[in-house]
């Protein structure tokens, strides 16, 4: 593989129609990629459509705007058993979507969950996938690093990971990175200009492509339903902004992937 998607959701139901054609597209633009589960039923699909394709892996987990289903801690240990199964996640705190029974964020039942996340991710030594969302008032970038960094303090926290969708900026992607995290960026840097400076100012080796494909599809295939072989633009992009060679940034972030992943 010469690109990698390292989270997208080709078990999703909006690839049920065509997921064979899908992942046919990204083999033929030598796209390797990461499905990530958001709740029980996607990571275990996540799984079993891995375990049938070469350079395909799954991360399994529940997102923190599903936690109100519960986490089912055997249910996730059994499944993290598997050899195709790579990281722990998406998991994290999301202020963003607010309950609309409550119009609130339930944010300890968030914070219980991701720290279940956290110590299974210690438990089976596989690193985790963050989704940290904020809103306009909290800073969920802020809370996920203090809880991060209280464990890590402890010896509780060592295995590292992913921040997916990275967001924030540059003061907190070093704060991150300084926790041993990389920062993964999707197909919105081709259309907006604010995460250039992080993009910029950061070791290349601490960054990942993905697409989180069915969403934010780059420049040029705004308005279709994203997929993994688009990665290929946002690692056009990352090269761009950093005025580097495509080639030999690809590689590297196919290398870091690897290395993270233990590919």
């Amino acid at each position: 593989m010469k690109y990698i998607d390292i989270h997208c959701h080709v078990n999703f139901a909006a690839y049920d129609a065509d997921r064979e054609e899908v992942i046919i597209r990204a083999k033929d633009a030598d796209v390797g990629m990461i499905l990530v589960g958001s709740d029980q039923a996607t990571s275990e699909l996540a799984v079993d459509i891995a375990a049938k394709h070469e350079n395909m892996w799954a991360i399994i987990g529940l997102h923190p705007t599903d936690v109100a289903t519960g986490f089912d801690t055997d249910f996730f240990t059994k499944l993290a058993a598997h050899p195709k199964v790579v990281g722990i996640g998406e998991c994290g705190l999301d202020y963003f979507h607010i309950d609309p029974a409550t119009n609130t964020v339930d944010k300890q039942l968030q914070e219980s969950i991701f720290r279940a996340h956290i110590e299974l991710s210690e438990k089976v030594q596989k690193p985790l996938m963050l989704h940290i969302r904020s809103s306009k008032i909290d800073d969920a970038y802020q809370d996920a690093i203090t809880i991060l960094s209280d464990l890590k303090s402890r010896g509780l926290f060592t295995q590292g990971g992913d921040v997916h969708f990275f967001a924030g900026n540059l003061d907190c992607a070093r704060q991150f990175i300084e926790l041993g995290f990389s920062l993964s960026f999707t197909g919105v840097i081709t259309f907006a200009k604010e995460y250039e400076d992080v993009i910029k100012n950061i070791p290349l080796e601490r960054i990942m492509s993905e697409t989180d494909a069915p969403f934010v599809t780059p420049v040029p295939y705004r308005g279709k339903r994203n997929e993994p072989s688009y990665v290929v633009e946002v690692v056009k992009k990352i090269a761009s902004i950093r005025g580097e060679e495509e080639t030999a940034v690809a590689t590297q972030l196919v290398k870091n992937a690897q290395t993270l992943f233990k590919l």
